[in-house]
C-alpha cells in the first residue's frame, strides 16, 4: 500500500475573517494497483489538455473532480481529508492552544523520570511552543489526518487484499 499526502490552503487565519479552507489529504492506493491507477489518471489529465504533470485540484471543476474520484474509485483507493476554516483559527487561540499541548508533555513528569527524558520533553515543549501558528495548524490538520488514515486504511485492506499490509509506503508532497 502507497500512502500519498498532500495540503492546500495557507493555514493562516485570514485578516478579512471571510472563510478560508486548509487542506490535508490522503490517498491510500493498493500497491497491486499503483502502476494501473496512474496511467488511467494521466490519460484523463490527457483528455483535459492541462500542461504539465501536476495537476492543482483547486484548477479542477466539479465534472473533473467527479472523473478524478470515479477512477480511484474503480481502483479501490481510499481518499481521507481533514479540512480546517482558517477564519475560525484566531492566533490569540492557536497560541492557547500550543501553550496547553507543550504543558501536557510535562504535566506527569515526577523527579523518578530519567532526567534525559525529561530534557528532552522540555525540548520538545520549547519547540512547540516557538513553532509558528501556520506550521502547528498544518502540523496538527497532518497529524490527525494520519492517525485515521492509519487506522481506516489498515482495517480496510486487511479484510479485501491483506498483502497490502505487507509494505506500506510513505509518499509526502
Amino acid at each position: 500500500m502507497r500512502i500519498y499526502i498532500d495540503e492546500a490552503g495557507t493555514f493562516v487565519a485570514p485578516a478579512t475573517g471571510a472563510d478560508s479552507y486548509s487542506f490535508v489529504l490522503t490517498l491510500a492506493v493498493p500497491s497491486a494497483v499503483e502502476a494501473l491507477l496512474f496511467y488511467d489518471f494521466l490519460r484523463l489529465r490527457d483528455e483535459w489538455s492541462v500542461r504539465g504533470i501536476e495537476i492543482k485540484g483547486s484548477t479542477l471543476d466539479e465534472f473533473q473532480t467527479a472523473q478524478v474520484i470515479e477512477v480511484c474509485k474503480c481502483h479501490d483507493v481510499l481518499v481521507n481529508f481533514h479540512a480546517a476554516n482558517m477564519a475560525t483559527h484566531k492566533d490569540v487561540l492557536v497560541e492557547d492552544f500550543k501553550k496547553r499541548q507543550a504543558d501536557a508533555l510535562l504535566a506527569h513528569l515526577t523527579p523518578q523520570h530519567k532526567q534525559t527524558l525529561v530534557q528532552s520533553l522540555q525540548q520538545m515543549a520549547d519547540k512547540i511552543r516557538k513553532m509558528p501558528n501556520q506550521l502547528f495548524l498544518q502540523a496538527i490538520t497532518t497529524i490527525e489526518l494520519l492517525l485515521r488514515t492509519v487506522h481506516e486504511s489498515t482495517l480496510y485492506y486487511v479484510q479485501r487484499t491483506p498483502a497490502e499490509l505487507g509494505d506500506i509506503a510513505w509518499i509526502i508532497d
